[in-house]
C-alpha cells in the first residue's frame, strides 16, 4: 500500500468549494480553521503505512499558518478503541507538532470508524478542547481499511455532518470502501468547483510530480466535468503560484 502525499491545501479548497464557501487563500493566509485529523491505526494498517499516515499529516502542516487566532490542529488515532493524541489548544506551532506526532504510537486492532467519528464530533471541537465558535471544522480521515460497520460509519458521519462538521478523507491502499467514503463526507459533486494547488518545488522531484499529475489525472477522470456541471483549475507552485488553467477553461 501507498499514501499519495497531495498538499492537503487542495483538499481544502475541494471540501469548501464544494460546500460553496468560495474565498481566496495561499498557503501563508492566516484562515481560522480548527482540523481534527482520525488517523486509522488498524492491523490492517500496518507499523509502515501507519508511519506513512502520520508523515503525510507533518508533510502538509507547512500549508497551514498555524497559530491559535489561524489554523489549529488536533489528531486522533483509533483501531478497537479511540486513542486522542492532543486537542485542537495543545501546539500551536509547527515544531511543536511535528514533536507531538512522532511521539504517536502504532496501537493495532479492529477497524471502528464508526466510534471515532462518534468521539471527534462529541470531544474534538469542544469549547474547552480547543474548538471554536463560527470557524470551520474539518475532520480529516486518513486510513487504509474498511469500517467494521459501514451502516455505522455513514450514519455517525451524516449526525456529525448534521452538527456542522465537514469531512475530507484520504485512502491508503486498496482496503478501503469506496461507497463508505462517500457516505461519510456526504459530498454531492454533480456542481462544484474544484482546485487543485500542486507542489512543484525542487523538494518534489520528477518523479513525485509524475505521481502528483497522475493522481490529478485521475480524480478529474472521474468528475462529471462541464458548463453547467463540475469546473476544475490547477495552479502550480514553487517560488511562485502560476496558474495553470483557470476554472472557466474546460
Amino acid at each position: 500500500m501507498k499514501l499519495l502525499s497531495v498538499a492537503f491545501l487542495a483538499a481544502l479548497a475541494i471540501l469548501a468549494r464544494a460546500s460553496a464557501k468560495k474565498r481566496q487563500t495561499t498557503h501563508t493566509a492566516c484562515i481560522p480553521q480548527d482540523i481534527v485529523y482520525m488517523v486509522d491505526s488498524s492491523s490492517y494498517v500496518g507499523t509502515n503505512n501507519f508511519l506513512q499516515e502520520l508523515s503525510f499529516i507533518k508533510n502538509n502542516l507547512r500549508y497551514y499558518n498555524l497559530s491559535p487566532q489561524c489554523t489549529r490542529i488536533s489528531v486522533v488515532t483509533y483501531s478497537s478503541g479511540v486513542y486522542n493524541q492532543f486537542y485542537l489548544n495543545q501546539y500551536h506551532s509547527q515544531q511543536e507538532l511535528y514533536n507531538a506526532i512522532d511521539a504517536i504510537q502504532y496501537k493495532a486492532g479492529g477497524t471502528n470508524t464508526g466510534n471515532v467519528i462518534n468521539w471527534v464530533n462529541s470531544n474534538s471541537f469542544t469549547a474547552a478542547n480547543g474548538g471554536r465558535v463560527g470557524v470551520p471544522h474539518y475532520a480529516v480521515w486518513v486510513g487504509g481499511s474498511s469500517g467494521a460497520n459501514p451502516s455505522q460509519t455513514v450514519e455517525a458521519a451524516a449526525t456529525a455532518r448534521n452538527a456542522g462538521m465537514m469531512f475530507f478523507s484520504v485512502g491508503v491502499g486498496n482496503g478501503v470502501n469506496n461507497g463508505e467514503l462517500r457516505g461519510m463526507t456526504g459530498t454531492c459533486m454533480q456542481q462544484a468547483d474544484i482546485a487543485f494547488l500542486v507542489d512543484g518545488s525542487g523538494s518534489i522531484g520528477s518523479t513525485n510530480f509524475l505521481k502528483l499529475e497522475n493522481f490529478v489525472k485521475d480524480v478529474v477522470g472521474k468528475l462529471d466535468v462541464g458548463a453547467n456541471k463540475v469546473h476544475v483549475s490547477v495552479t502550480q507552485f514553487s517560488n511562485y503560484p502560476k496558474q495553470e488553467f483557470p476554472l472557466n477553461m474546460h
